[in-house]
């Protein structure tokens, strides 16, 4: 009896499992393949799956698979940790995100904590690789504006600050929003004009008025909208033709000396002032660019073609001969003494050592012994005389015979005319305390003589 109640189970089991099977099957119909289709163009994104898996706690040494890159409105971010096996991990810390362009300027940065549980696993949409990572998006328009090389590229540094103090850094490049040549051009000018000297003095030399506007330490692009950071001394000035003609003027021979003497000559290729011919009414405007001029420097000239100097330190415009005749006047010896004899009236003004430029504007310093005279004629009709009838004689026994230069116009003068300038010889004898000035005038039946003695000392 019991063998039969034992089978009767049995038989009843295989009955109920039998029914269970077709109920399933009908429930889970066979899963059919899909046909396949072309895959579409992978994107350089991170997509998260749907298991998060519990991350390691190891500590964490080296920041792997930083990315950042812009998608539409938004730079994407991810980054990843490794511990000391150099085998996936995650940590607490801080995380430092700043953006910089080409010359080192912060557009952007923030500052944030993280936990462990904030790095998720995702699975990369190219290569089908599962990684641990963080990830976060910045607003595009939080990026500041700055300044690219090319392609509109910056850097971005990450900082990573474990909850053990261990720092982790990696740098990534990163597309950023740029000036436009325009507007970097413009921010540089600027700077510079908020921080020059305004110095506007104003130089008349025949038809030419110069102005300098004002000067200071130019930093910009060294190729104006591209390049390395660079810092020189410009110079704004404007020239005005005020005369008939044109005129000439050009951005050569040009110098500024500080209060050291230092000498620093003018960039022509780099200054922005156009060279050439100035029509009568035409201001030209431009700057003058002085190549490494120590910032510490206190500039004290600016020489212009040796003829405009502009003395900062004194608030003086004055130009290079007028400089030197002023140096003469300050050290000559003045005698005004008068010999009326004869057909000429000849007036010795002062005499003395007159250093200058061997051709007025140009050539070597020199120095020369110069004798200031006042020649009228109070003859009866013309009369002549030359520079080559004045010669000194010292009290050592030499002789100084004129030499070519000077601006005394002597040769043929009419009744009542007056000549006044001055006339040039050697250098005298170092030793030389007293000197006669003599001029010899030709006359008729004899020379008429006209002796000058004068005390040097």
């Amino acid at each position: 009896m019991e063998k039969k109640v034992a089978g009767i189970i049995i038989l009843f089991i295989v009955v109920l499992g039998f029914i269970a099977y077709t109920l399933i099957g009908e429930l889970m119909p066979e899963v059919k393949e899909k046909e396949e289709k072309p895959a579409p163009t992978p994107t350089p994104t991170i997509t998260p799956t749907l298991t998060i898996v519990s991350p390691p706690t190891k500590p964490a040494h080296h920041i792997t698979q930083f990315v950042i890159f812009k998608e539409d409105d938004l730079l994407k971010a991810r980054f990843s940790l490794e511990d000391e096996n150099l085998a996936p991990t995650s940590s607490d810390g801080t995380v430092m995100i700043e953006i910089f362009d080409d010359q080192n300027t912060s557009l952007y940065k923030r500052e944030f904590t993280v936990e462990k549980d904030d790095f998720k696993t995702y699975k990369l949409v190219l290569t089908g690789e599962m990684i641990l990572a963080y990830a976060w998006t910045i607003p595009f328009s939080d990026i500041k504006k700055g300044i690219s090389r090319g392609l509109g590229l910056g850097t971005a540094k990450l900082t990573f600050v474990t909850w053990e103090g261990r720092i982790l850094i990696a740098e990534e490049l990163v597309e950023i929003p740029v000036f436009t040549e325009e507007e970097i051009k413009t921010m540089y000018e600027d700077k510079y004009l908020q921080s020059a000297l305004t110095v506007n003095q104003a130089l008349r030399w025949g038809n030419l008025i110069l102005s300098v506007v004002r000067m200071g330490y130019y930093t910009h692009l060294k190729y104006e909208t591209w390049g390395d950071l660079v810092t020189d001394f410009r110079v704004d000035i404007k020239v005005k033709n005020v005369g008939t003609g044109k005129e000439l003027f050009h951005i050569f021979d040009i110098v500024i000396i500080d209060d050291l003497n230092n000498q620093y000559n003018v960039d022509s290729s780099r200054s922005e002032f156009e060279s050439g011919d100035i029509y009568p009414g035409v201001t030209v405007e431009g700057y003058l660019i002085f190549d490494d001029v120590p910032e510490t420097t206190n500039i004290a000239k600016l020489i212009i073609h040796n003829i405009y100097i502009f003395d900062f330190e004194k608030d003086e415009t004055y130009t290079l001969m007028e400089m030197y005749e002023n140096l003469y006047l300050q050290s000559a010896v003045t005698v005004e003494q008068t010999i009326a004899e004869g057909v000429f009236s000849i007036t010795l003004v002062r005499v003395g050592y007159f250093t200058h430029l061997e051709y007025n504007t140009m050539g070597d310093v020199v120095t020369q012994f110069r004798v200031d005279l006042i020649v009228t004629s109070i003859a009866s009709e013309p009369e002549y005389i030359f520079p080559s009838d004045i010669v000194i004689l010292d009290n050592l026994a030499n002789q100084y015979n004129y030499e070519y230069g000077g601006t005394l116009e002597l040769g043929e003068i009419y009744p009542g005319v007056t000549r006044e300038g001055y006339v040039l010889f050697p250098a005298l004898n170092e030793n030389a305390t007293r000197i006669r000035v003599i001029v010899t005038v030709t006359g008729y039946p004899e020379d008429i003589v006209y002796e000058f003695a004068v005390d040097l000392q």
